[in-house]
């Protein structure tokens, strides 16, 4: 009986012992991780990776003074941290920013929970249509180009020559208008009892003399048209080419305000905006008229020209874009991201409006077996190459194309709704994103980076 008492004791004694020595060994990361782990979301965060004319400010990431352009190369996401192996893949990249970059237009107003710097949560207020002009391949006659919102469009055209989408636009493609005949029309939407409105949208073009992108006056003339072009004599108002105006167009009337300096028949995209902002029951003035050129309200030159009727204005044409009947002229150039408002939208709404497209964060990530990824692999972006990138045109029901739903919260990238991309299951994740501007005034802003496994 002494000798299985003693047995015991000594089993007992050597489990405890052995149950030490592996809470004394096994290290205390691998007893679990939280969402920490895997977030970059600091200054030091951040500057334990690598970067290039960035500079952090505020609680965010963004281009140093006088940059277009920065890149940081993330430290690497260690699963070793956390588990023993077999490790299994990292699963999502999430992060977040500011404000929306290279993101299209929502059909509903995004947060300032989602979005921290936005004006307000109602950008979307009072929005009528968005047309996005994403497609590929030729535009044939009759075909319709989708909307997001409001009515979709039809595309004409007579010489038998297609008009294209191209894949260079602002966002993801555009359309391409030949400047002879091709016009795109919302059949059944007339500017109809209008106080305010605002249009905006991407236009790039090298066209000289009377060019519109948008109207609905009508053939006969007497509609009462919110008419947004460019050109060398819109109502008398400029001789200059590639001047933008915007103003009241009817019959023996223009009411409005043109460009006064400078021009965008330059061949690069800008962002257009015309704004008027009037009352029921108030004749048309030129002071209610503003333009935005890239976020910024343009210099301008007011004109009168007839008796001005008072608000609200109807058209009698649906609303067309790349043509005007009454005047006989076509728009030659591309055209991207159209929105239309019946309300008058703010200067910050406009500049901000103006950053989605002019401010981009571009990313790709890479599984390393290195701890500092010395092995050196590949860059990855969504179609598992080095030569695409994840965006926020990916913040949409389908990922892996942006032809969806743009979604209004941050982006989360699922890396498995990217069929060609695979990632290994090895320890560690490293990220790359680029920063890119078309201006020195603003710069994409990122407040953090997280990854799941």
């Amino acid at each position: 009986m002494i000798r299985l008492f003693v047995c015991l004791l000594f089993i007992v004694c050597l489990f405890i012992r052995l149950n030490l020595q592996a809470q004394v060994f096994i290290p205390h990361a691998y007893w679990g991780c939280s969402a920490i782990d895997f977030l970059d979301d600091t200054q030091a965060d951040f500057a334990a990776g690598s970067s290039s004319n960035l500079t952090w400010a505020a609680g965010s990431l963004g281009l140093s003074v006088g940059q277009t352009s920065g890149t940081l190369v993330s430290n690497p996401f260690d699963k070793r941290r956390c588990t023993l192996p077999p490790f299994s893949p990292f699963t999502r990249l999430t992060w977040v920013t500011d404000l929306p970059y290279g993101k299209e237009l929502p059909t509903t107003s995004e947060l300032t929970s989602n979005y921290s710097a936005l004006v307000n949560s109602t950008l979307l207020a009072s929005a009528t249509h968005i047309w996005h002009m994403n497609g590929t391949g030729n535009v044939a006659s009759g075909s319709l180009v989708a909307a997001s919102l409001g009515t979709s469009l039809t595309a004409y055209q007579t010489n038998g020559i297609s008009f294209t989408y191209t894949a260079s636009g602002t966002f993801n493609s555009a359309i391409t208008l030949d400047g002879v005949d091709d016009r795109l029309e919302a059949l059944g939407y007339t500017q109809t009892g209008i106080n305010k409105l605002t249009i905006s949208m991407w236009v790039r073009s090298n066209g000289t003399g009377n060019r519109v992108f948008m109207q609905n006056r009508g053939s006969t003339g007497a509609g009462q048209s919110l008419t947004l072009g460019m050109g060398t004599n819109p109502g008398g108002c400029t001789a200059t080419n590639g001047r933008v105006s915007f103003g009241l167009d009817t019959n023996t009337i223009y009411i409005g305000r043109c460009m006064s300096a400078g021009s965008i028949n330059d061949n690069n995209w800008h962002h257009v905006v015309g704004v008027f902002d009037g009352t029921a029951g108030v004749a048309v003035a030129a002071t209610q008229f503003n333009i935005y050129i890239d976020g910024a309200v343009a210099a301008v030159t007011n004109r009168t020209v007839g008796t001005a009727p008072n608000a609200p204005l109807t058209g009698l044409q649906n609303v067309m874009m790349g043509r005007h009947e009454s005047w006989n002229v076509w728009y030659g150039g591309s055209i991207d991201e159209v929105a239309v408002w019946t309300r008058a939208l703010t200067a910050t709404e406009v500049q901000q409006l103006y950053r989605r497209g002019a401010n981009k964060l571009h990313f790709q990530i890479r599984s390393c077996t290195s701890p500092t990824c010395s092995d050196n692999p590949t860059w990855l972006g969504p179609d598992g190459s080095s030569s695409t990138f994840f965006t926020e045109i990916n913040n949409n029901s389908i990922q892996s194309t942006g032809l969806g739903n743009v979604i209004t919260a941050s982006p989360v990238m699922t890396f498995s709704n990217f069929v060609p991309l695979i990632l290994p299951n090895s320890q560690l994740l490293q990220y790359k994103v680029t920063f890119e501007s078309s201006t020195t005034t603003f710069s994409p802003q990122l407040k953090s980076v997280s990854a799941t496994y």
